[in-house]
Formats: C-alpha cells, sequence, structure tokens
C-alpha cells in the first residue's frame, strides 16, 4: 500500500511539472533555452507608452495646397516656355523601388527588421518588445538606408500586416493581451510595439481577420471593418492596403468592396491573372491593383533572393520588386539582405535604392498622377505651386504628403533666398549629373512634431543614440526650421 501510494504521490507531481511547463509553452512559441547572460542596462531612446497613451497617428482631414509653394531667384532673362518642372518616376528620382513585409503579425517586424535597420538594441531573444528589459545581446553598427538625392538620409523602412481582432484559446487578445505578458516568450505584436515603427516610417496592413470560420466575402468584409475601427481606435489611423493570407481571394474581393482598401499584395496568382509586375517607365494607376510579392522563405539565401533584386536595380524600367516573410526562427539572411541593399545600393553603395512601404509608393505614384503644377515669374523670382486632389485618396489616408520633382531649364541663383509656403515642412535640392535640379518637398507636419518629440528625448537622455534619432528628423526639415532646433544640441 505504501508502495502504491508512492507513485500515485510520484505521479501527481510529474502530472503537475508538465501543467505548468505546458501551461507556459501552449501559450507562447519559440521558448529560448539558453540561459541569460550578463544583462547590459537599458537605452531606450523611443517613446515608452503605455497602451491607454498611445501617440495620435491621425493626419489632417484637410489639407491646404495653397500653402504648398517653393519661390526661386533664378537668371536674369529666363524663359519660362524653357523651363520643365516634372515628377520623376520614383521618389529621391531613385532608379528601383523595393518593399518588405513581415506577415502575421510578428513581434520579429520589431525585434529584428525595425531594430536591425534602425540600429537598436538587437536581443538574444528574438521575441523582444518595446520596453521589454534587455538580456544579452548587441546594437547593430550602423543605421540602414539611402539619401534622398541631395545628401539627407532615409532609414529604409517596412510594412508588416497585423491581428487587430485575433485570439485563440490561449490567448484573448493577441495585440492587446490581458491573459499574457508581451515579454521573450510573446510572439505578436502588441500596440505598444507600433509605436517606433509608424514613427520612423513603416507601416501597417490588413491580413487574417477573426470570421469564426466563415470565410465567405460578406464574413471577411465585416472582418475588415471591425480591424479598421479596433485600429483606428487605438492609433487614430486607418490601414489601406491588403497583404492577402494565405492565397485566399475572397480576402481580395472583400478589400476591394472596403473603400478604404486601395491597394493589394498577393504571394501568387490573383483574380486577376497573373502576379503583376510592377515598373514606373510609364505612368501607371495603381488603384486597386493585386501586386505580386516574393515569399523569401522559400528560398532562405542571399544568393538566392539577390538575382532579382540585382537585375531590378540594374533595369532601365524603374522596377518595383516586394518580398516578404512570416517570423522564421532563422531570420539572418533577411537581415544579411538589408545589409547588403545598404551596402551595394543604398547609402553606403551607389544610392539608387528606394526601400520604402507599399502605402509610401502608392502615394508618390498617386502624387505622380494626379498633381497640377503651376509656374510664373516675376521679378526673376520662379513661383512653383502645387496642388493635388484627394477625390481619389482622402486625406485622411494620405501618410506620406512628400515627392519630389525634377526642374530643368532654370538655375536658382541662391538656394539659401529660397522661400516657401507654411506647409513645406521639409526641403531639400541638389544638382544632378545631367545639370538639371532635384527638389524635394515634405509637407507633413508629423515632421516637425517628431524632430520635438525626439529632440526632448536627446535633452532628458543625452544618449547618443537618441542624438541620432533627433537628427534624423531635423535633417529633414527645411532650413529655417532646421535652426530652431541646432542650438539644442550643443
Amino acid at each position: 500500500m505504501k508502495k502504491l501510494f508512492c507513485i500515485l504521490h510520484g505521479l501527481l507531481l510529474l502530472t503537475i511539472c508538465m501543467a505548468l511547463n505546458g501551461c507556459m509553452k501552449d501559450a507562447y512559441k519559440g521558448l529560448d533555452s539558453e540561459e541569460e547572460k550578463e544583462k547590459p542596462e537599458p537605452e531606450p531612446s523611443i517613446p515608452d507608452n503605455k497602451e491607454d497613451d498611445l501617440l495620435d497617428f491621425s493626419v489632417p482631414k484637410t489639407f491646404d495646397w495653397n500653402e504648398v509653394y517653393i519661390k526661386i531667384p533664378i537668371t536674369v532673362g529666363t524663359d519660362i516656355d524653357n523651363i520643365q518642372v516634372y515628377f520623376p518616376p520614383l521618389k529621391y528620382n531613385k532608379k528601383f523601388a523595393y518593399s518588405y513585409t513581415f506577415d502575421d503579425c510578428t513581434v520579429m517586424a520589431y525585434s529584428r527588421g525595425f531594430c536591425f535597420i534602425n540600429k537598436k538594441w538587437m536581443d538574444y531573444h528574438r521575441f523582444y518588445h518595446v520596453g521589454q528589459e534587455h538580456t544579452t545581446g548587441s546594437y547593430p553598427e550602423k543605421t540602414l538606408g539611402y539619401t534622398d538625392g541631395c545628401g539627407v538620409e532615409h532609414r529604409f523602412s517596412i510594412g508588416v500586416s497585423i491581428w487587430p481582432d485575433a485570439s485563440n484559446r490561449n490567448i484573448d487578445n493577441f495585440m492587446s493581451p490581458t491573459t499574457h505578458k508581451p515579454d521573450k516568450y510573446y510572439p505578436y505584436l502588441v500596440w505598444n510595439d507600433l509605436v517606433p515603427i509608424l514613427e520612423f516610417g513603416n507601416e501597417i496592413y490588413f491580413h487574417d481577420v477573426n470570421t469564426d470560420g466563415d470565410d465567405s466575402v460578406d464574413a471577411i468584409l465585416k472582418g475588415m471593418k471591425k480591424c479598421q475601427e479596433i485600429t483606428e481606435s487605438a492609433l487614430g489611423r486607418k490601414m489601406k492596403v491588403l497583404a492577402r493570407p494565405s492565397g485566399k481571394n475572397n480576402y481580395v474581393v472583400a478589400a476591394r468592396a472596403l473603400d478604404d482598401v486601395v491597394f493589394v499584395a498577393a504571394e501568387s496568382n490573383t483574380d486577376m491573372g497573373s502576379p503583376f509586375n510592377i515598373t514606373f517607365d510609364d505612368e501607371i494607376n495603381l488603384k486597386n491593383i493585386a501586386q505580386y510579392r516574393r515569399f523569401v522563405e522559400s528560398t532562405p539565401t542571399l544568393a538566392q533572393l539577390w538575382p532579382n533584386i540585382s537585375a531590378a536595380a540594374t533595369s532601365e524600367n524603374f522596377a518595383w520588386l516586394h518580398d516578404f516573410s512570416h517570423g522564421p526562427e532563422n531570420l539572418q539572411y533577411v537581415l544579411d539582405l538589408f545589409a547588403k541593399l545598404n551596402d551595394e545600393y543604398g547609402k553606403d553603395g551607389n544610392d539608387c535604392i528606394w526601400f520604402a512601404t507599399l502605402d509610401e509608393v502608392y502615394e508618390y505614384n498617386y502624387f505622380r498622377n494626379n498633381c497640377i503644377i503651376e509656374k510664373s515669374i516675376s521679378n526673376n523670382i520662379l513661383t512653383l505651386k502645387f496642388a493635388c486632389p484627394s477625390s481619389d485618396l482622402p486625406n485622411e489616408l494620405i501618410f506620406h504628403r512628400d515627392f519630389s520633382i525634377i526642374l530643368k531649364g532654370a538655375v536658382p541663383l541662391s538656394t539659401a533666398d529660397i522661400s516657401i509656403g507654411k506647409n513645406v515642412y521639409g526641403l531639400s535640392l541638389a544638382r544632378q549629373n545631367t545639370g538639371d535640379w532635384l527638389i524635394n518637398i515634405d509637407c507633413n507636419k508629423s515632421l516637425l512634431d517628431k524632430s520635438e518629440r525626439y529632440t526632448s528625448i536627446y535633452e532628458k537622455e543625452r544618449s547618443v543614440s537618441a542624438k541620432e534619432d533627433a537628427l534624423y528628423f531635423v535633417n529633414q526639415l527645411n532650413d529655417n526650421l532646421k535652426k530652431t532646433f541646432k542650438s539644442r544640441f550643443e
């Protein structure tokens, strides 16, 4: 009897241990087995917001184009009929565009993609969230990006598909869990993780929605509307791009029935037919286009991924490539890809890449197709005015109100004497090898807001990382606004 009791007692203890262990592993994915080593002090340089106090990422629902103009002193006698002003095929007059998306709301979009690009702490634990304590890891050597063609840095920006209404039997709400802590075992992005992601120009997309097993178009459309409401409530911002999940074309049909969605990315054939390879050598309307995107986990080596990219970079048709992945355990080849893009075609290479989100490419192309440029000369001052109707793309869905123009047939006498409208927050210009002038105009007030926010963070922290982030935004401002910040870094 005593022996039987001991056996039963041992089995009971084993069952309890297994249950506890099972709960932990069932609730999370990707438990790291290596022991934590020395823990360095955290060095935050991004706003640390509580979930009930997220930044407002909304954009103005009205915009005054009357205040978008530049006035340039030019040579006496310049004939206005010889002046040409036009949008280059790609922003910053680049040669090819590239986009990268992380699917399934994976936190690795932040912990690996965002942090690697922006020279942030890369923790040994691949599931790493905003505000999480550092364990073992390191900082990348440099930021990854390209210039605007006038010497101003712009970092690579990525997209991530999110799950605003998702849950399962273990997690009550993927992006706002109350049953679990967003820690080194938690694989999904929470709302706080999106703050730095959106602050640095990255974007979020529709993906799977909760349909309770009904994958009809009507059920998907209902789920997309719910996800849009949740997202707008949390961030003040809507989504306008669908990253199609699991080859389900009903999502494409539903997306096209939702007015807010303007663009779709798909990993295989769509209901339009063959994958659509987009180039910008001629004007193209992207409205409701389904773009082919390459699944890199099926070719998980840099050597396999590179030939298509190299071909696009050296082509003459201004190609646009789009790659994507989920959150595979080994994501190093993707980081290697980002590094090589920077070193070959970015700011540390020949600087021909425009590494942008789907939203940014769509919006620039919209401006290129729809903006009206008015030119006039008075007293040797060339005035360029810009107006772009937003009937097909509501103001509340324009997150990147900045664009590039080429000025041909006129030479600015003094760049220091150029004047601008009050809605031009960023301005840069440089002469090109052709003799023409590239002019970049940024009308996003958020640029000024971020310059103030990150400069204030630097004044509080005085860390190298905080200074780099603050200067990143300040350097994008026009010269007059830039002057108001420079003294705060002395």
